[in-house]
């Protein structure tokens, strides 16, 4: 039962948290210092960009007014948010299935394995966090991986990796994020 409670703090914190990112600032100087200050921290929110890809990294899009990268963090060939420094981040994806509009058999089930992954400046690649799933006829549904808060070092790549792309519903509510924590 504390975990979930752990778990629920965590979410609303970070919606909280999202939702005051993606405010329109004020003149207060109080909300002008909070947007100056997200600004200059690593932060990056990014939304789904639909492509032809069938399996492997999604792509990802910064063009909406929702979504920015910001504090030195580098967005790298739609795919890659590259860290400028160490530190405890939160990392979060959530992703749309929909089998309703693509022609799958009533009588086929996928396996689908969505999951966000580190590679360090050495090359190592891990998976930080990773769900498998079985995805049916006529579903509609979404899947989200984190926010978790995870030591990563200056240099690092993150990125979002899922198999059969076809069944991602192309929503605006398909993202990837990641924030830094305040040293």
């Amino acid at each position: 039962m504390l975990y979930f409670q752990s778990v629920f703090i965590c979410l609303v914190v970070s919606l909280l948290t999202v939702s005051k990112i993606s405010a329109s600032p004020t003149r207060s100087s109080v909300e002008n210092n909070d947007t100056k200050r997200l600004k200059e921290d690593p932060i990056a929110l990014l939304q789904y960009r639909h492509t032809n890809a069938k399996h492997g990294i999604i792509k990802w899009s910064q063009t909406d007014k929702n979504s920015y990268v910001h504090g030195g963090m580098d967005f790298s060939e739609d795919k890659y948010l590259v860290l400028p420094s160490s530190g405890y981040y939160d990392v979060q994806t959530r992703i749309q299935m929909d089998t309703y509009t693509v022609d799958m058999p009533s009588s086929k089930e996928m396996l689908i394995r969505l999951a966000i992954n580190v590679m360090d400046p050495n090359g190592n690649v891990r998976t930080l966090m990773e769900e498998k799933f079985i995805l049916g006829y006529k579903q509609m549904f979404g899947k989200q991986l984190g926010p978790a808060m995870f030591f990563l070092s200056k240099g690092s790549v993150v990125y979002v990796v899922m198999n059969n792309h076809r069944y991602i519903n192309p929503s605006k509510h398909n993202m990837f994020g990641i924030r830094k924590w305040s040293d």
